[in-house]
């Protein structure tokens, strides 16, 4: 894991999210996915693909000063590693009251 990061600016936050290395057998895997995904005619995200974990959404898009110091004062810190084990295509949808979010497909990795 490496930084803590926002989208789309830092003062007018949606998504809080801590990075995820740019590893080449993580972009392969994306990448093949995201051409079976797309061949079986599912519209995909047209912006590139940056690995992260989200940690939390901001409604208001408003956050303190304090804040916006901390998450840029963090943004190249190595936070650690978790090794995956699996896969999981996950949809979200944003509500009123909140996201939701659905498994659509797990893999496990081998080896």
């Amino acid at each position: 894991m490496t930084g803590l990061g926002v989208f789309p600016k830092l003062h007018a936050p949606k998504v809080i999210w801590a990075g995820v290395a740019e590893e080449k057998p993580l972009m392969e895997l994306q990448h093949a996915l995201a051409e079976k995904i797309g061949a079986a005619g599912v519209a995909l995200e047209s912006r590139p693909y940056r690995p992260h974990l989200t940690l939390g959404r901001v409604r208001e898009g408003k956050v303190s000063e304090p804040f916006t110091r901390w998450i840029d004062q963090e943004k190249g810190a190595r936070i650690g590693e978790c090794p995956a084990t699996r896969v999981v295509l996950m949809e979200s949808r944003l509500r009123p009251e909140g996201s939701v979010y659905d498994a659509r497909f797990t893999a496990a990795f081998q080896g």
